[in-house]
């Protein structure tokens, strides 16, 4: 069967709503003919309307010249042939299907109206509008090629939102745009972009979770200064560039999203992650934008050789900022904390540049998997003061066992200022932090002491001698435990004063040991204070030097 054809030359194709439909494969009832409008207006299913003397089937070839208005019912248009357009086309309602094309020529306009159903391919290489409130559906692909505009843009109500349910590709040299929608248009396919997307003048640019944008060419997001601009964006990658102008937001939700290598995100508005969603900077990749916000869980993954810039603020509100790449704060006027920060990928090293600091709720996650730093265990590298505070994890992987004395110097910084509020160990060990002027080392004083199969577990809560005794300059203190549970081992002076921690974590059951250092403390006898469940018991010790 010969594919069937339409030439609309001149004429004006209003597709409205009753009973029209081509099916590609149905039963020929006349030869070919070329059927050539024979009216002036009038609809296209009735017979005498047509030069053929009958309503054109899939075989025939069609033909409408200059100005007529041809009203097609229904608005099923299927078949295998492509549809081409010589002239203004506006399509009301119904469904455009099959796998043939609607083609759009240069130059040329199509208007689709509020409530089409897209489920072929529409070419379209001149100008497809998107102009009425509501919900445009299919499951087919508006295809932009080279030079064509894809424009979401009111004519009438500006504060109502428009949904567009088909997949978008945009070629190189096509532009894909919306512009004056407050309530924004919500897309539920994909987009595929190698040429350019434009947000601009108080328009809502929203990807719907579960949609994917991929984006090998530019994305521009603009605005006046009267009016603010967003574009939401779920899944997918960043392999082109991507510009976020003063006043406007760019934000992640919904979706894993990663920055390519040679990709870039730049600009004086808002990047702003929110969890579900994971951003993911690779190595090569650069993003450097005027405020960062990381909310809720949201991961930040900084590959190695890539940097995140934040130029005037930064805040990790709860959010996750991980991996081996660079994070720069260096000219950011606030720079907030809340979250999480967690260097390396199992292990590494994490920079910052610039001023780094950590609220009450903050977390610094450091894995140790062996003694060598960066290549064994987590460092965090400030290139400015580091104000510390929240809570220290250290956390055990490649199943490494430290052993009492093993040291890792983990977080070093131009300038370290307070301490961390609370220190979270593995269970069984202990460790002591200690504190310079351009760095921190937590050293093991204690670690889980096995039982011997067979052996029961203590009887009771124990705090034996230290041995030696005398000691200089360190003593190891032995201590049981018959049950698991909270343990605090301190130090104190005679005159009461706490001068080491050697214990505060919860630990299981058995025999341990912890070990005073007693580095800077001066000659006399010290107590050690063991507090467990109910049980409280102190024990002396001698420091000789």
């Amino acid at each position: 069967m010969n594919a069937l054809r339409y030439f609309l030359r001149g004429t004006t194709l209003l597709l409205a709503g009753l009973s029209f439909a081509f099916l590609l494969g149905a039963s020929a009832v006349h030869a070919q003919a070329l059927c050539t409008w024979a009216a002036s207006d009038g609809a296209w299913e009735v017979a005498a309307n047509w030069s053929c003397a009958h309503v054109p089937t899939p075989t025939d070839s069609v033909l409408i010249d200059n100005g007529t208005v041809v009203t097609l019912a229904s608005g099923t248009l299927d078949g295998t042939a492509d549809v081409t357009v010589t002239d203004v086309i506006s399509w009301t309602g119904g469904t455009l299907a099959g796998t043939g094309a609607l083609v759009i020529p240069p130059g040329l306009t199509l208007t689709l109206q509020v409530g089409t159903t897209l489920d072929r391919t529409l070419r379209n290489s001149g100008t497809v509008y998107l102009r009425e409130q509501g919900s445009y559906f299919g499951d087919g692909v508006l295809a932009n090629q080279d030079g064509a505009l894809f424009h979401a843009t009111p004519t009438g109500v500006i504060f109502a939102g428009r949904y567009f349910y088909p997949d978008i590709t945009n070629a190189a040299g096509g532009t894909v745009r919306a512009s004056s929608l407050p309530n924004g248009i919500n897309f539920f396919g994909d987009l595929l972009n190698d040429g350019n997307i434009e947000v601009d003048n108080q328009a809502g640019f929203y990807m719907q979770p579960g949609t994917t944008l991929t984006n090998n060419g530019q994305i521009g997001i603009r605005t006046t200064p009267a009016f603010g601009v967003s574009m939401v964006v779920a899944g997918g990658e960043n392999n082109g560039t991507i510009l976020v102008e003063e006043q406007t937001a760019l934000s992640f939700s919904g979706g894993a999203h990663t920055l390519r290598a040679g990709s870039s995100l730049t600009g004086e508005g808002t990047l702003n992650v929110y969890q579900p969603s994971t951003l993911t900077v690779e190595a090569g990749a650069t993003a450097a934008i005027a405020t960062v916000y990381i909310s809720n869980s949201a991961p930040v993954a900084l590959a190695a050789g890539s940097l995140l810039r934040a130029d005037s603020s930064f805040t990790n509100h709860y959010g996750i900022v991980l991996g081996e790449g660079t994070l720069d704060v260096t000219t950011a006027n606030a720079v907030v904390n809340h979250g999480t920060f967690a260097p390396g990928n199992s292990p590494g090293l994490l920079a910052v540049e610039g001023a780094f600091g950590m609220t009450s709720n903050a977390y610094l996650d450091v894995e140790l998997g062996g003694l060598v730093a960066v290549e064994e265990h987590d460092v965090l590298a400030v290139a400015g003061a580091a104000t510390l505070g929240g809570t220290l994890r250290l956390l055990l992987v490649d199943g490494f066992a430290p052993a009492v004395d093993d040291a890792f110097e983990f977080l070093t910084a131009t300038d370290v200022v307070g301490t961390f509020a609370v220190m979270q160990a593995p269970a069984g060990y202990a460790f002591d932090l200690r504190y310079e002027q351009t760095s921190v080392t937590a050293t093991v004083t204690a670690i889980p002491v096995a039982n011997e199969p067979g052996t029961a577990l203590p009887e009771a809560f124990a705090l034996h001698l230290a041995y030696p005794n005398p000691f200089n300059p360190h003593a190891v203190i032995p201590y049981e435990l018959p049950q698991g549970g909270h343990v605090r081992l301190a130090v104190y002076d005679l005159l009461g004063r706490e001068v080491a921690v050697l214990v505060d974590a919860e630990l299981p059951a058995g025999r341990h040991e912890a070990v005073f250092e007693a580095h800077g403390l001066a000659s006399g006898i010290y107590l050690v204070r063991m507090a467990a469940s109910d049980f409280v018991q102190t024990r002396r010790v001698t420091l000789l030097r």
